[in-house]
């Protein structure tokens, strides 16, 4: 019987920590997801270069940046807008960079998105979705009854040497 009696105590020390330890990660993960404005860095980007192909060696900076916070459903708008000193795409990447003029639905729909949701204008001051020299990487476009659901798409304008990327989901 005393064994017992330990037994149940030690199960709901462990109960109890386990329980404590839950609604202290729910707190965090609550109260830290909030939208952060102008924080990425070099870094913290540079992904982007990556999957444009693009060399990380080059020069380039953050000149603005928004990630909001995600929701349960991981429902998200996140934009980067990088100044780049040189766009030489790799050879395997270079295929998958577009005009924006020439692409189909969804991509074209992904990038008249993106200019709204991304704040092109705080990047480029002008419409580049319209110009015949922007450049598109759509990495990926979700439709949910012929409808924008999610896409990931970085936007070149050779006139500014600036790449936005935004990545949202609804």
């Amino acid at each position: 019987m005393r064994y017992i009696a330990k037994g149940l105590q030690i199960f709901g020390a462990l109960s109890l920590a386990a329980v404590i330890a839950a609604l202290g990660y729910l707190t965090y993960a609550i109260a830290s997801n909030v939208d952060r404005e102008n924080v990425a860095t070099k870094r913290s980007v540079a992904f982007v270069l990556n999957w444009g192909g693009l060399s990380t060696s080059q020069e380039y900076k953050v000149l603005s940046s928004f990630e909001s916070a995600r929701s349960f459903t991981g429902d998200h708008l996140d934009h980067y807008c990088i100044q780049i000193s040189n766009f030489s795409p790799s050879d395997n990447e270079k295929e998958n960079w577009q005009q924006v003029s020439s692409l189909g639905s969804p991509a074209k729909e992904a990038a008249i998105e993106a200019q709204k949701n991304g704040n092109a204008s705080e990047c480029f001051a002008r419409d580049i979705t319209n110009s015949d020299k922007t450049l598109a990487y759509v990495w990926s476009a979700t439709l949910h009854s012929s409808r924008i659901t999610a896409y990931d798409i970085i936007l070149f304008d050779p006139q500014t040497k600036r790449l936005l990327y935004v990545s949202d989901k609804t």
